[in-house]
């Protein structure tokens, strides 16, 4: 018997590997702890990935602190050994790491930023030991991990020039999805904080490529983006090689609706 002949199955879309991915997380979280990811101002550096992806970054990150202030206030020769979470990720484990990502999710800063200054803020407060994952989003501690997380998010801004070295945000790959043109608005609004520095811009449009030349010209004028070229040569820094593999070439997928 011949078999009919049928069209090859369209790959899933970027919405459709998220919904699957969210579905498969679905039956080990509360309903309460899903129905708020659309209400979060997750920074721009996760907005490409699944609230389960972002979740287990934050897991990552949170483990990497914890050895860290580990050496720092307790032992350093233990430090390796330790990384405050257990080796299988439990329903409860995962609840506590999703309902802790959610709240650096909603203000808006990295996950480093946001587990650097927890931690600090507690120590501070007299903690003998480390906080558990739970204990950085309860009541308790809700305001003053606010207060500490957004000083040292204002200072980090402040100091330096911040984008996402994401590829999803080069030039090369850019269509005007709404988390592009947020990391743009981004870049433009921290230069213009910087008063247009030269430097900046030239590494903004020259190294990293997250702000054509056109909108710099607009920007700044034409005299500051030959500044801003001359500053590059003379710095000696050099093009960044698109990290792309699966992120740049998922994004243009996505964008192109294949």
């Amino acid at each position: 018997m011949i078999e009919p002949v049928t069209a090859e199955a369209a790959p899933p879309s970027i919405f459709q590997i998220r919904l699957n991915k969210l579905l498969l997380t679905s039956p080990r979280l509360a309903r309460k702890d899903l129905r708020i990811e659309r209400e979060l101002n997750r920074k721009i550096d996760y907005r490409f990935m699944s609230p389960m992806e972002a979740t287990l970054q934050f897991r990552e990150i949170f483990q990497d602190v914890y050895r860290r202030k580990y050496s720092i206030n307790i032992d350093s020769g233990e430090a390796d050994q330790k990384t405050g979470v257990s080796k299988k990720l439990s329903r409860a484990d995962l609840t506590s790491f999703w309902r802790a990502r959610q709240f650096a999710d909603s203000l808006g800063v990295t996950y480093e930023v946001f587990l650097e200054a927890a931690f600090q803020a507690l120590i501070r407060r007299g903690w003998e030991r480390l906080p558990h994952v739970n204990q950085l989003y309860g009541i308790k501690n809700h305001d003053a991990i606010v207060h500490a997380v957004k000083a040292l998010w204002a200072e980090q801004i402040r100091c330096r020039f911040t984008f996402s070295l994401l590829s999803h945000y080069r030039l090369e790959v850019y269509r005007d999805l709404t988390a592009q043109i947020d990391h743009l608005n981004w870049v433009k609004e921290q230069l213009q904080a910087q008063h247009g520095s030269s430097l900046g811009i030239g590494r903004a449009c020259y190294v990293h490529r997250v702000l054509p030349e056109d909108d710099a010209r607009r920007e700044f004028g034409q005299e500051r983006l030959d500044r801003a070229k001359d500053e590059i040569l003379f710095s000696g820094l050099i093009r960044d090689e698109t990290s792309g593999g699966i992120g740049a070439a998922f994004l243009l997928r996505f964008a192109w609706g294949a």
